[in-house]
């Protein structure tokens, strides 16, 4: 049933990986691996960027929301979270972040205004993104052609932050 085979020195050259032959498969792994990294890490900015804009729409529309019942736009974060029923999730009313952008409130005084101004900026820079956001009571959502900051940790520490948000933004095309 079994065929022995008898295995001589020439025949044994030729079985199995060489050493060779293995760094040159390692080698070519590392540099399949080595030109992939750097498009996952954009990619993965572009998707925070994305759910940063699509978090700035859901906040505009839970602000909304929060002024239809209540006639005024709410203080913080925190209030559309204790609403019945909550108007976001518990994560981003606790520390106004989510998908490696910060999210920052600006621009009324409650309970009067009828106007707000939600920005985003990334946690850090080229790593979470790359890219601010803002978006007001129209539901116009806006990018920032310029910012001094690196990050908006940066923006919300320095006092005088509040030229950050009067810098120039364009409606996102």
């Amino acid at each position: 049933m079994f065929k022995i085979i008898k295995i001589t020195k020439k025949k044994a050259r030729y079985l199995g990986l060489s050493l060779i032959g293995l760094l040159i498969t390692v080698a070519i792994i590392s540099a399949l691996a080595a030109l992939s990294v750097p498009n996952i890490l954009e990619l993965r900015m572009k998707a925070n960027e994305a759910w940063a804009i699509a978090t700035l729409m859901k906040l505009a529309s839970a602000f909304d929301t929060y002024r239809a019942i209540n006639n005024r736009y709410p203080p913080d974060f925190a209030t559309l979270r204790i609403v019945n029923p909550p108007l976001i999730d518990e994560q981003l009313a606790n520390t106004g972040q989510k998908e490696g952008y910060r999210f920052l409130i600006d621009g009324f005084e409650p309970p009067t205004s009828h106007s707000f101004n939600i920005y985003a900026g990334p946690l850090k820079k080229k790593v979470t993104g790359v890219r601010w956001f803002k978006i007001d009571q129209s539901g116009t959502v806006y990018v920032a052609t310029s910012i001094v900051y690196d990050t908006i940790t940066e923006a919300a520490l320095d006092p005088s932050s509040s030229s950050l948000f009067s810098g120039d933004w364009v409606p996102l095309q």
